[in-house]
């Protein structure tokens, strides 16, 4: 009897590895060819741009709209992995791009050449498909890319001393501008920005960021409001942390606080930093230096850049974005409303942390600090196998892992 149920047993677990072959769908069946897609979107109305079961985000628009031109399964849902999807960056919601980069297999036999205006077909106007390069294998979107740019539209009146009325009718004079990029030139380098973000801890890599780019433009007046564009090369950040950078300076030029701060938010104690509004948050255009460098020239790949979308893109931003940002700035009032709650933040270290947060510079937070130090190390070098399992010639250098804080 004992031997019946044994092989009875062998023969279910046969039968259904059996099922699981034959029922696979005519996606995985198919040849695949990775590709990159260029493309852009008003973050308006949407929760962000990564997938998330029962919510509207970019994403699961994007996809659905792929499932009805046949390029992904119609039960795509259901094993998201199937799909070996990656995006460049995760934009929080309400945040808009322009130059966001996707990465996943698509069918060989699929018409390359209409795959955008395919899809495009299938999505709303607010968002759009720009271009496609075919990849290599091995292509991740966000592991090749090398660096991400920013922009962040805001009203002049934010950079107003406090002791002007702040109106929209504000005028920013030159030398304020000149004030502005000498503050945000203060950010450019490696910097420890664990204060501009949220659970990072000081002495982790994943707190050291290196900004590139950091300035503000010339002001521009649309709809009788005077705003500024801000731009931020960087290699990679943190979730939270272009809009608290923003509203640092902002809060240094409105006399809050004193240039010194930076001496306080880049220091190991626990620093309280203001978080501007995402409604002028752009994701301008991501970089993939390092991977044109190693395949542009291989006589089999282009080099991912799009030069020839440049005038689409401007005029998406005219049509979708930037009518957005003006839009909920006047109706809103966005940034109005957060400079009335600006008062509020105390900017310095914070005095009434638990033991985990507590002020640093004194000696048992620093002890403190230590302890927690060695514990976290002895727990990274009990945990063996973090690395990727195996890597070919065309995957990027394998990196330590830590907890998912990019965000963008």
């Amino acid at each position: 009897m004992h031997v019946c149920n044994m092989s009875y047993g062998f023969d279910l677990i046969v039968m259904a590895f059996t099922i699981f072959f034959l029922l696979q769908t005519e996606h995985q069946k198919k040849k695949l060819k990775k590709v990159a897609i260029l493309m852009g979107y008003s973050g308006q109305g949407y929760n962000g741009m990564q997938w998330n079961p029962d919510i509207e985000t970019i994403e699961s628009v994007l996809l659905a709209a792929m499932a009805k031109v046949e390029l992904i399964p119609q039960d795509w849902q259901s094993d998201l992995q199937q799909l070996n999807f990656q995006r460049c960056a995760r934009t929080d919601k309400g945040v808009s791009a322009a130059g966001q980069v996707v990465s996943l297999p698509i069918p060989v036999d699929s018409d390359i050449d209409s795959v955008v205006q395919r899809v495009n077909a299938e999505l709303p106007p607010s968002i759009r498909l720009f271009g496609l390069r075919k990849v290599t294998r091995g292509f991740n979107s966000k592991n090749w890319c090398s660096a991400r740019t920013y922009q962040y539209m805001m009203p002049t009146m934010a950079f107003a001393p406090l002791e002007d009325i702040v109106t929209y009718s504000y005028r920013m004079p030159v030398e304020r501008v000149v004030q502005v990029n000498a503050l945000l030139a203060r950010f450019l380098g490696t910097n420890n920005f664990h204060n501009f973000t949220i659970g990072v801890k000081p002495w982790q890599d994943a707190a050291k960021r290196f900004m590139k780019e950091v300035t503000c433009g010339q002001p521009f007046v649309v709809d009788d409001i005077e705003f500024v564009l801000i731009k931020i090369k960087g290699q990679s950040f943190m979730m939270h942390q272009i809009r608290k950078m923003v509203g640092l300076i902002i809060a240094i030029m409105r006399g809050h606080v004193g240039p010194e701060i930076f001496d306080t938010v880049f220091a190991a104690g626990k620093a309280d930093i203001p978080r501007a509004p995402g409604l002028g948050l752009l994701l301008q255009s991501v970089h993939f230096d390092m991977y044109n460098d190693k395949f542009a020239g291989d006589g089999m790949h282009d080099a991912l850049e799009w030069p020839e979308c440049e005038l689409v893109i401007e005029k998406f931003k005219e049509d979708f974005v930037y009518p957005v940002m003006v839009k909920g700035e006047k109706e809103d009032k966005s940034m109005l409303e957060w400079l009335t709650h600006l008062p509020n933040h105390i900017f310095g270290f914070r005095e009434h942390e638990d033991n985990n947060n507590r002020r640093t510079q004194s000696e048992l937070g620093v002890a403190l600090m230590d302890v927690e130090k060695l514990r976290e190390a002895r727990q990274a070098a009990s945990s063996s196998g973090e690395e990727d399992a195996g890597s070919d010639s065309e995957s990027a250098p394998v990196k330590k892992k830590f907890r998912r804080v990019d965000v963008i």
